[in-house]
């Protein structure tokens, strides 16, 4: 989803994040029902169907403009489509070059971009999910990996074929392996692509309140917490634990001050308040040392140093007093 700034209107920033969902799963849709056709050509093909090979090549330029056109705020989308149609095209020259040397430094060149779609897409599509369904998210990263390993798995093996590691039979029955298993890749992108599509559009179908969405996953109406280790940025972004830094420029670090001075602030407010009574006063140190205490597990946690601490502290204490 795009990145929003903190101060804008809760509700403005929930039914921008439903209309750009909805945008991006009408065309995962359409992507799902392109990657069918696709199949079905691939079935065609089997059976010598005249011409499966020239409505194959228009479907795969189908495919990367309709990439192209999903909205991104950070334009992975676009790229991805880029190098998708940048392999698409490489791989199709490929197909009608003479030379056997040139045809392995094209294919190598359709595969490094192929990659770099792959990658691209993927982290738009998990960053969509994000709100939608953080399940589905995380499905779409397992996918990028068992991708990657396909090709460079069979990358390697044209290596050891061209250093003559392995016999041609040996050659053959790995790339009739690896052959299947592109086919079970496939099927898995296509039923992820059916899934996504469906769950973005069901989650900007859902109605715009003042609750915060923190990766919410859709189907469970919100019950579903973030994944473990994740950490919430104040525009509203989940963003795993091993990213410090959220797409909308704050740091980890920044988020929890902001949190814990805002507390202060809460505090601060709360001391000016007229004619306290005793049990407010009471209430007011309990909550002071409970801040204490969360500002004590900011320094151990390296986000806050001794001299913040330290402050913050001789600030708590003197009210508490």
């Amino acid at each position: 989803m795009g990145y929003f700034s903190s101060d804008a209107d809760p509700k403005e920033v929930m039914r921008q994040k439903r209309s750009e969902a909805r945008a991006i799963g009408t065309r995962m849709n359409v992507l799902f029902y392109i990657s069918l056709a696709s199949v079905g050509l691939a079935v065609a093909a089997l059976i010598k169907v005249p011409y499966v090979s020239i409505l194959g090549l228009i479907l795969n330029i189908a495919f990367g403009i309709v990439i192209l056109t999903i909205p991104s705020d950070s334009g992975e989308f676009r790229n991805s489509g880029i190098y998708y149609l940048i392999s698409i095209g490489l791989q199709f020259f490929s197909n009608y070059a003479g030379v056997i040397l040139f045809v392995l430094v094209v294919t190598i060149a359709a595969a490094v971009f192929s990659l770099m779609y792959m990658y691209s897409f993927v982290s738009a599509t998990s960053d969509s999910l994000v709100d939608a369904d953080y399940g589905l998210s995380s499905s779409w990263e397992t996918y990028r990996t068992a991708y990657t390993i396909m090709n460079i798995g069979l990358a390697a093996l044209i290596l050891l074929l061209l250093i003559r590691f392995i016999t041609g039979e040996a050659y053959l029955f790995f790339l009739l392996c690896f052959s299947i298993f592109a086919i079970v890749l496939q099927i898995w992108m296509i039923v992820l692509l059916g899934k996504t599509g469906r769950s973005l559009i069901a989650y900007s179908n859902l109605p715009v309140t003042d609750e915060p969405e923190t990766g919410s996953r859709y189907g469970s109406l919100r019950k579903n917490a973030p994944a473990p280790g994740s950490w919430v940025c104040s525009c509203g972004k989940v963003n795993p634990g091993y990213s410090h830094t959220c797409g909308c420029g704050k740091t980890q670090s920044q988020v929890a001050r902001d949190k814990a001075e805002k507390k202060m602030a809460r505090t601060a407010s709360t001391e000016k308040a007229p004619a306290a009574d005793s049990s407010t006063i009471a209430d007011q140190s309990k909550k002071n040392l409970e801040l204490l205490k969360e500002l004590k597990d900011l320094l151990d946690q390296g986000v806050l140093t001794q001299e913040e601490f330290d402050s913050k502290k001789a600030e708590l204490l003197k009210e508490i007093k």
